[in-house]
């Protein structure tokens, strides 16, 4: 009888530690995440823009205005998805100073002023801004624009 009750315990305690360990991974991966967004996508400083661009004169360029992380972490899972994560970099303008935002608008001819400050994406064609799509849009209309664009295919 005594004998039933040790392998009971025994059992219960594998159980929690089992379940203790399963939680810990979860919220370990949940951690994660949020790494994976800045270590997926390059950033570019403000100051390399131009080289960059001199580079690669057609690329795809995400400007961080807030840190959204499930919009950003649902944007870097569908670029992955569809390998076109390699063709965007990233700048980071939650804080530009205004030296920083002269350069932006001078080099992708590209206005502060008349945006939103959300996240967004910019299609650089040719060294000249063609075209901007807000993250915030949503998952389906990011596929249409990239299809657009012909990063990912029909």
């Amino acid at each position: 009888m005594i004998k039933n009750y040790v392998i009971l315990l025994l059992v219960t305690i594998m159980f929690i530690l089992v379940a203790w360990g399963l939680i810990n991974q979860y919220a370990q991966s949940k951690k994660e995440q949020t790494i994976f967004v800045e270590h997926e996508i390059a950033e570019i400083k403000v100051n390399d823009l131009k080289n960059y661009l001199l580079e690669t004169p057609n690329t795809i360029i995400l400007l961080i205005f807030d840190n959204n992380e499930k919009e950003l972490l649902e944007l870097v899972m569908i670029l992955s998805e569809h390998n076109i994560i390699q063709n965007v970099v990233y700048l980071d303008v939650r804080e530009p100073l205004v030296e920083d935002r002269l350069i932006i608008e001078e080099k992708l001819s590209f206005s502060f002023a008349k945006v939103a400050e959300e996240n967004l994406i910019l299609i650089i064609d040719d060294f000249k801004l063609v075209d901007k799509m807000y993250v915030a849009d949503g998952e389906d209309a990011l596929i249409d624009f990239f299809q657009e664009w012909n990063y990912i295919d029909d």
